[in-house]
């Protein structure tokens, strides 16, 4: 075991009362099974009421790295409500015509980790990018609102498991550069959170070309860089439809329209250069 890590029972209350401090009212904090980690934290967004934590961080080679992930994970997903994900409007959905048809969903919805490591959506890493993957699902939301307007909209999409995704990581996207504009001093702990992660990420030279091109998004969400590529080519077209939910602008529904258009491009899409 790493002697630097960090145990949530010996920092619970410190941050809860840092947690409380940001958003003005307390929260309380659930823990995450250890299982559902791999240098990333899986399936994790607050309902308002509850921060998700794992109950130890030992991913860093000292005791205040390992404590600022953990004030990472706060931020982000407190930045999720600061930020308006759970209410906004969203737009209408796509015509079907921008979608394969609904038998072709294997090769347009790449699987997640969860099938080879048994846990939830892979897409949100510890601090960064916290799933908005997850929020339909959450028993909070459903409680307080059966029939929630972004559960609507994922549901009347032609590919809904996509459309989720897709929202997940750019929503993350967006509420990550709000965290960063908000809150500089977490700058340095949230780039150490998103190196961890992204060495952790597979090669998307070695996928389908729709699998590979989501786990370019994931990858991009966690501060990637790609080498430039002509302007028609989907990776670069892609990462220039969801740059704009960077700015300080812009808005969930921004987000909203900007994984639709994704997914659209996804349908188009048959080859991928290395």
């Amino acid at each position: 075991m790493n002697p630097a890590a960090v145990e949530l029972g010996d920092v619970q209350r410190s941050l809860s009362l840092f947690a409380q401090g940001l958003l003005g009212r307390p929260l309380h904090l659930r823990t995450v099974d250890a299982t559902a980690r791999d240098g990333r934290l899986r399936s994790i967004l607050t309902d308002g009421q509850h921060l998700h934590l794992p109950v130890r961080i030992d991913d860093f080679p000292t005791a205040r790295e390992n404590l600022g992930a953990y004030r990472v994970a706060i931020l982000q997903q407190i930045g999720y409500l600061q930020s308006g994900t759970f209410d906004f409007d969203p737009p209408p959905p796509c015509t079907p015509s921008n979608f394969p048809p609904s038998n072709d969903r294997r090769s347009t919805v790449p699987p997640s980790n969860d099938a080879r490591h048994g846990a939830g959506h892979a897409d949100a890493p510890a601090g960064s990018p916290l799933a908005a993957l997850s929020l339909w699902r959450l028993p909070g939301i459903r409680a307080r609102r059966p029939i929630a307007p972004l559960e609507r909209f994922f549901a009347e999409a032609p590919q809904p498991a996509l459309l989720r995704r897709v929202f997940g990581i750019v929503e993350a996207m967006r509420v990550t550069a709000n965290v960063r504009r908000a809150y500089p001093g977490a700058r340095a702990d949230i780039a150490r959170v998103h190196a961890h992660a992204l060495a952790a990420r597979p090669d998307p030279s070695m996928m389908r070309p729709h699998i590979a091109l989501i786990e370019a998004l994931v990858q991009a969400s966690l501060d990637a860089r790609f080498a430039p590529r002509e302007p028609g080519d989907p990776l670069t077209a892609m990462l220039a439809m969801a740059e704009p939910v960077t700015r300080a602008d812009a808005d969930a529904r921004d987000s909203a329209r900007i994984s639709q258009a994704i997914c659209a491009l996804l349908a188009t899409v048959t080859t991928l250069r290395p």
